[in-house]
């Protein structure tokens, strides 16, 4: 649980964020506003993903960077 006040101008980089844990971090994250940093090893996972969350969360600011 993220344990802070406002998420109004946070950033998370996340590691293994096309996959498992690190989708689902990577989501929750975004659901409440923070910039997300996907770092993958496979790009084109990542951007599947990315567009997957930003469908369910309007507004959603997620980024992919690869490995």
């Amino acid at each position: 649980m993220l344990c802070v006040e406002s998420t109004s101008g946070l950033t998370a980089i996340v590691t293994g964020a096309s996959s498992g844990i690190g989708t689902e971090t990577t989501r929750v994250l975004a659901s409440r506003g923070v910039h997300v940093i996907m770092a993958v090893r496979n790009v084109g996972n990542g951007k599947k993903v990315k567009e997957m969350i930003i469908k369910e969360i309007t507004g959603a600011k997620i980024d992919v960077i690869g490995l």
